[in-house]
């Protein structure tokens, strides 16, 4: 696993544990497989490592996927989908979209709970 991936997978948790406090726990999350990178042409080392620095989580009806500079430059990208709906929230890998991500999620779980 790379430092990329590493970091990433840290933003991830901050996120959950954070932000989504009381609405999943990090446990709870499941992270897909990672992507293996593509192969140099007639070369068997990958090209920026094992695998493309990419992660995507699993919350309940949501898809989070986090790519770092080195896919999604210059900042990186967090990109949420309601599997539901297929709505998407998306942006640069900052604070202000990781808040515009949580209110997306709240919003669609407060819709979707009943009393």
């Amino acid at each position: 696993m790379t430092q990329a991936i590493r970091a990433l997978t840290g933003h991830a948790r901050q996120f959950v544990e954070g932000w989504l406090n009381g609405l999943y726990r990090w446990d709870d999350i499941r992270l897909h497989e990672l992507e293996p990178a593509p192969l140099r042409s007639g070369n068997r080392r990958a090209v920026n490592g094992k695998y493309i620095e990419r992660i995507t989580l699993v919350l309940g009806p949501f898809m989070l996927t986090l790519a770092s500079t080195e896919v999604a430059p210059p900042v990186g990208l967090i990109e949420l989908t309601d599997r539901r709906s297929g709505e998407v929230c998306s942006g640069p890998l900052d604070r202000t979209t990781w808040d515009k991500a949580a209110v997306f999620i709240k919003q669609r779980s407060k819709a979707t709970c009943r009393p």
